[in-house]
């Protein structure tokens, strides 16, 4: 066989080689017998010991292993390496031989562009890649057409870009960058008259001709005497409102309603002497429909001085027909608000509710964006009476509780959320709840709960719906439900309770271990000196981005960039870079937290990413970390299914500094040693994971609130089972499904706020399918692996 030799002849040519050997005593087969023979004294003959052919032990000789395809065989060894690890400036070969004759395709591109970085195009991320690889990985790219790449010196980062700056723009100032542009993408000299500050190209012609070309408009800058813009109303009622006409270049015409909306009201009203701006915008030619259009696709921020700094598909150029007019009615001092979901500003403007505390000053004098709002506290009040048994109710305005002999007072449930008052839809609500609301209002407990209007119908929001309380939370707020602004009620389901006297013994669920109302027991003195004084704290609160959103970890919410900023993106290491794996928490500035089931392959296989909010844009704040070691429960998956699902990763150093603390990035508490998993106590789940069964992962985080179940439901024949848990599983969630984690959630925290801080209780392990009901997510169990825990942080 080529390559391979017996043992048979190598025994030959030994007796060939030595000299002392008698050629008589060589082994024979003359006359084809099945065992050779040689002689050995005085003409005596013995049978060799020496094997048939075909019965032979091979022996690999040095060479090359056989990799198969896609792969590099070092030789001399049996390393195989992948074809994207050749030429990557990392020796993977124990000779180098993966290094060698390597292509420098660093000539085929410009100079570096110093201090600078190209934003918006960023495609692929490498870390500790040397200048020629970065080159090299940009030249080779299979996945994606790299024209250009950013390259971080100090920390060796290669970002693989999909544009030029010329084509695309997005070229910014940022410190330690340099932006590399491959020279056969460049834009020649006769497509670039003219460079935006943001390095884009563009001719001569194109200056002046309505269209941003320029991101900040640079090509437009200048051209009011040219293109003589003026704008006006007409045909409405009065001089505040009607369709909306431009005159550029002499001419007057139309503007099309193609995304046509408030902000783009909004300048148009300012820009004819109405500071308040738009009351509220129209199309479908509500004002008449001319037959000329000079404008369309109008994409106002809101702030421009005038309607023709907006970005829009340029002067003259659309493709709407004559129903398609733009018109508006600007707000005036003493308007109304149109509805009860708006929100009247310091100013008198009125915009909507899910515009409130948005980070965007909407209002124009930054009342809806002021802290007296934003940080004002829910506040919950009841208002309206009963006049008779029938139900008749006094006055909508009345805004006072009905005070009842004996001490009970009564009304409609309202709750004040961002300074807004709102209502209580009546669906799942029951005495819990209504416990929670009468002591927030200084009484005893509830008595009774009215459904269906009893107390008249309320106005504005519906704030809260399908509240679940266990009857101790101090507020409502701390309950779970659907989200704040989220509701399928009206106001004819707003609830009412009556609650009794200050001082009365009220029976409801009293929770020990976890509650708030209990005496927070002394911290475990077993991590002390271990992990973090300081831990379990945001700045951000979990609240969602929108308040109309759909829920969708599957049934969540997008919180707050920041509102989890111990969660960790445990990724593995790919040919094109990094791709979302499993979650994780922060546990101090070398250690993670996660699931043993999510760790299959070496530390080299993986990267910790934190500070993450967008799993596919590059944040400032976000960090990649190597793997120094991986540490799992030494019993996993002994036992039950996952069973002691539970493993810590040590992050490699970066320059000597681990993982770094910031507005984004907080350590996350343990929870105590006797913390005795209450049922009904909600937690918090996040993470990137599928948003629903057989769906793709997150581009951002998700998080919802689960409750915490009892362990004789958790194990109930309807649920898993007395057998496939084990002491160290527990299980969260709601038994009627829709809501779960999910699909590359595992390894994250179940996280629970537990005496002012907020402590990881569990970790997301496994479950049937994803939100299916009768099917909780199952976790682990962290006070069963304290001591574990302890013996894996403590310093050396």
């Amino acid at each position: 066989t080529t390559g391979k030799r017996s043992s048979a002849a190598s025994l030959a040519t030994i007796q060939k080689s030595s000299p002392s050997f008698p050629s008589s005593f060589y082994c024979r087969n003359i006359d084809g017998e099945d065992m050779p023979y040689c002689y050995v004294e005085s003409g005596v003959t013995e049978y060799c010991d020496i094997a048939r052919c075909d019965d032979q032990l091979e022996v690999t000789e040095p060479g090359y292993p056989d990799c198969g395809a896609g792969k590099f065989a070092c030789p001399d060894s049996d390393i195989c390496v992948y074809d994207e690890w050749l030429c990557d400036g990392n020796q993977d070969c124990v000779d180098g031989a993966d290094e060698e004759s390597c292509r420098d395709y660093s000539a085929e591109f410009s100079a570096s562009l110093q201090e600078a970085r190209l934003l918006g195009h960023e495609v692929e991320k490498w870390l500790y890649t040397p200048y020629v690889t970065c080159a090299s990985r940009c030249a080779q790219a299979k996945t994606m057409i790299c024209k250009a790449f950013n390259y971080e010196p100090s920390t060796e980062t290669c970002v693989l870009c999909d544009g030029v700056a010329g084509e695309v723009g997005g070229l910014v100032k940022q410190e330690g960058w340099e932006y590399h542009e491959r020279e056969s993408y460049t834009l020649p000299p006769q497509l670039c008259d003219k460079t935006c500050s943001d390095g884009r190209c563009y001719l001569n012609n194109q200056t002046c001709d309505g269209r941003r070309d320029c991101r900040e408009g640079e090509d437009e800058v200048g051209c009011d005497g040219r293109v003589d813009f003026a704008l006006r109303l007409v045909n409405g009622s009065a001089r505040h409102e009607g369709r909306l006409e431009v005159r550029v270049l002499g001419r007057w015409g139309s503007v099309c309603d193609d995304l046509w909306d408030l902000p783009d009201g909004d300048v148009v009203c300012r820009q004819l002497g109405y500071p308040l701006g738009a009351r509220e915008v129209h199309g479908g030619g509500r004002f008449g429909s001319p037959g000329l259009f000079l404008m369309d696709d109008v994409n106002c921020g809101g702030s421009e001085t005038g309607l023709q700094y907006c970005d829009f598909a340029g002067w003259g150029e659309h493709d709407c027909n004559n129903e398609e007019t733009a018109s508006v009615t600007c707000a005036r001092p003493g308007d109304s608000c149109l509805t009860s979901a708006q929100y009247r500003c310091t100013n008198n403007r009125c915009v909507h509710h899910n515009l409130l505390c948005d980070g965007i000053d909407d209002c124009y004098d930054g009342s809806d964006e002021a802290d007296q709002l934003c940080q004002s506290p829910v506040v919950l009040r009841l208002v309206g009476r009963r006049i008779d048994g029938r139900g008749e109710v006094s006055s909508v305005g009345d805004r006072s509780p009905n005070h009842l002999p004996g001490g009970e007072i009564e009304g409609r449930v309202e709750v004040r959320f961002k300074g807004v008052w709102g209502t209580v839809c009546d669906d799942d609500f029951g005495m819990e709840e209504g416990h929670v609301v009468c002591r927030a209002v200084g009484q005893g407990g509830a008595a009774v709960i009215y459904k269906n209007n009893t107390f008249g119908p309320g106005s504005g929001k519906i704030w809260l719906d399908d509240m679940r309380c266990l009857g101790h939370e101090e507020s409502l707020e701390l309950c779970s439900h659907r989200g704040w602004g989220l509701s399928n009620c009206d106001h004819s389901e707003d609830v009412g309770v009556r609650c009794s006297p200050p001082g009365t013994n009220v029976r409801f669920p009293v929770v020990s271990g976890g509650s708030s109302l209990s005496p927070a027991p002394a911290a475990s003195p077993t991590m002390d000196g271990v992990l973090p004084h300081q831990c379990g704290t945001r700045s951000v609160e979990d609240r969602p981005i929108t308040l109309t959103e759909s829920p969708r970890v599957v049934g969540g919410y997008t919180p707050r960039a920041g509102a989890h900023p111990w969660m960790v993106g445990v990724r593995v290491r790919t040919s094109t870079g990094s791709m979302h794996w499993c979650g994780g928490s922060v546990l101090s500035q070398d250690f993670v937290l996660t699931a043993a089931h999510c760790l299959a392959y070496g530390p080299s296989t993986y990267i910790i990413r934190v500070g993450d909010f967008d799993s596919e844009e590059t944040e400032s704040l976000e960090k990649d970390f190597l793997v120094d070691k991986i540490m799992k429960h030494p019993q996993f998956d002994r036992g039950p299914f996952y069973n002691n699902d539970i493993a810590v990763m040590k992050v490699k150093r970066r320059n000597g500094q681990g993982i770094t603390f910031s507005e984004r990035v907080q350590p996350l508490c343990l929870a105590d040693n006797n913390f005795e998993y209450p049922a009904g106590l909600n937690c918090t789940v996040a993470g990137w994971g599928a948003v629903g069964y057989d769906m793709g992962f997150s581009q951002t985080l998700m998080s919802t609130n689960l409750p915490i179940i009892s362990e004789s439901v958790c194990r109930s024949d309807r649920v898993f089972g007395n057998t496939r848990l084990s002491d160290g599983m527990f299980c969260a969630g709601h038994l009627e499904g829709g809501i779960d984690t999910c699909q590359g959630d595992s390894g994250g925290p179940l996280v629970c706020y537990l005496h002012g801080r907020f402590s990881a209780v569990g970790i997301t392990s496994w479950g049937h399918g994803c939100a299916r009901p009768n099917k909780p997510g199952v976790y682990t169990r962290l006070t069963a692996y304290m001591q574990w825990l302890y013996t894996i942080l403590r310093p050396a």
